[in-house]
């Protein structure tokens, strides 16, 4: 598992903050986005300094932790952000993925995945059969299609540019770092 920032690193925003500075002001001073400031504050404020070094990009659950999280929310009436912060995870996104796969389908949603995801799904070839079922397709049922294939889409974009924006602001503070 990855971390962009060193746990030393996240400490030193958290020290930042803790001296009374706004989480904007740690960001600024810092080259980080505010948000980041704020959670490792929170994070630091749950479970102290070691909570900050469990703080990765790149994690895989088990299934069980899934379940756990994904059923405090649906029994307890937990929210995404309280759920977030209990179970110390990076992002609400990660939970309402679980929450989508788990109505879905159920307990096996939340299994792991073997070998490495692939973005796109290979096109399957279309049998003749399968090609007659199409047609038979409604028209809302294929304007549903069409909005959901340009969600995805527009979410393959928006993944492609945060992440280009984000090695961006690596190189920059690359750069500022070695002019230092």
């Amino acid at each position: 598992m990855k971390t962009k920032y060193s746990a030393e690193f996240r400490l030193e925003v958290v020290q930042y903050q803790l001296k009374g500075h706004s989480k904007v002001e740690a960001a600024r001073k810092f080259g980080i986005n505010p948000s980041s400031a704020e959670r490792w504050l929170v994070l630091y404020g749950q479970n102290g300094k070691d909570s900050l070094d469990n703080v990765t990009r790149y994690a895989e659950f088990d299934l069980d932790f899934k379940l756990k999280v994904v059923l405090s929310v649906i029994n307890d009436g937990l929210s995404l952000r309280e759920a977030e912060k209990t179970y110390n995870l990076r992002t609400k996104a990660v939970i309402t993925n679980w929450l989508h796969q788990y109505k879905k389908d159920g307990i096996n949603g939340l299994q792991p995945k073997k070998g490495k995801h692939r973005l796109l799904k290979q096109p399957k070839q279309i049998e003749p059969e399968q090609a007659k079922i199409d047609k038979s397709k409604t028209q809302d049922e294929l304007l549903e299609e069409i909005a959901y294939l340009r969600a995805e889409v527009a979410l393959l974009k928006k993944r492609r540019a945060l992440r280009l924006e984000s090695e961006a602001g690596a190189q920059k503070r690359l750069l500022k770092s070695s002019q230092n």
